[in-house]
């Protein structure tokens, strides 16, 4: 079985450079396609050939962390810049959240519950 899909991720990387149809997570999608416009040929390529192996193998599209990863080597930022990028998108959206509360003087209340086994208090 090892074999067979060394075989795919061989095949699926091999020679085609087109762009694969990105479905799944629109962050991903719309970090990808920044680094396509902005970063290296190099990188992009790679990314793409991934993503196809990945799919051929899982039937998954890519996420988050796959498009933060993608822009900070298409981009030739520090390694560590995934994770600074990470932080600021969460960071930008808690500051959304605070403007939004305070402009409705409401809190934003979640629209689930938690249902699980109640922990005993400490």
């Amino acid at each position: 079985m090892a074999g067979n899909a060394a075989t795919r991720v061989r095949a699926s990387s091999s020679g085609d450079s087109r762009r694969p149809r990105l479905s799944g997570d629109p962050r991903a999608s719309m970090l990808i396609s920044l680094a396509e416009t902005y970063g290296t040929r190099s990188a992009i390529e790679t990314a793409n050939r991934m993503v196809r192996a990945a799919q051929s193998l899982t039937g998954e599209y890519p996420n988050l962390d796959f498009g933060l990863v993608t822009l900070t080597r298409a981009l030739d930022l520090p390694p560590e810049s995934s994770i600074a990028l990470f932080a600021l998108g969460r960071t930008v959206g808690w500051i959304a959240h605070a403007i939004e509360q305070y402009a409705d003087n409401q809190l934003i209340r979640p629209r689930a519950r938690y249902i699980g086994p109640v922990s005993p208090v400490r």
